[in-house]
């Protein structure tokens, strides 16, 4: 599947999934940062998170705006489930996304209280009292790639 990455950068971004593969989204003639994704799991992640969307699609098309996640949307899962709980984002120089100059933070591993304290340092304000986690960890994830570009 294609999928077109809406943060855009010089040269394009690479992400890495967190289990040895990356993928580099890349300009194509329409100028829209995309790259083929094949990979079931993968997908379902990046479509997960603020700012991938199917190639070719409208932002504001509601058939591609993600469902509401309600609860702990890692709650019971494996490896297998969702092997992803971590992006790390670099662009084409080398650079790391955020300013923790490429350190790994695994979000579903923080408590909701470290979770909460991680989102005022990245995002400079508290979270909403009813943001769900999944909210909370894609604002941060949106604060650190913004803070890369």
């Amino acid at each position: 599947m294609k999928i077109e990455l809406t943060l855009k950068r010089t040269g394009g971004s690479h992400i890495d999934m967190g289990d040895g593969k990356s993928y580099h989204f890349q300009p194509d003639a329409s100028g829209a940062h995309v790259c083929d994704v094949t990979d079931p799991r993968h997908i379902k992640r990046l479509m997960s998170v603020d700012g991938f969307i199917p190639a070719g699609a409208e932002i504001d098309d509601p058939a591609v705006l993600p469902a509401p996640i309600t609860g702990n949307p890692t709650a019971g899962a494996t490896d297998d489930d969702d092997i992803i709980d971590r992006i790390d984002v670099t662009d084409d120089e080398g650079g790391e996304g955020g300013e923790d100059n490429g350190e790994i933070i695994d979000l579903a591993a923080l408590s909701d209280e470290a979770l909460a304290a991680l989102h005022v340092e990245k995002v400079g304000r508290a979270p909403h009292p009813k943001a769900s986690r999944a909210t909370i960890e894609a604002k941060i994830m949106e604060a650190v790639e913004a803070g890369a570009a």
